[in-house]
């Protein structure tokens, strides 16, 4: 792939430093550039960023509505990890705790 790299958004509201080095590793693999964010709002230069479509995409671990209507409409394809049902229809990844405790 020539040009510039992929960047994917790593937002995560609830921290979780298996998610973070998971994803790292990933974009270390592919040649991704990763932009982390870990807070409940986005930040100034992140928005400008999602505004200029500098952001690809994003794996997220979203716990609030408003987050997810920021990157909606910035128009931002997300994986979303958490288990909370979502008001929009974003693709979800999530473990199933049940078989995981029967193993």
């Amino acid at each position: 792939m020539s040009g510039s790299p992929v960047r994917i958004l790593l937002l995560l509201e609830q921290y979780d430093y298996r998610i973070h080095r998971g994803v790292a590793q990933v974009a270390r693999e592919q040649g991704w550039e990763l932009v982390f964010q870990n807070e409940s709002k986005l930040s100034p230069r992140l928005l400008e960023d999602l505004e200029h479509r500098q952001i690809d995409g994003g794996i997220v671990l979203l716990q609030t509505d408003e987050m997810v209507n920021q990157l909606e409409e910035a128009g931002i394809p997300l994986v979303d990890l958490s288990h909370r049902e979502l008001i929009r229809n974003v693709t979800r990844v999530v473990t199933d705790n049940e078989r995981i405790g029967k193993l």
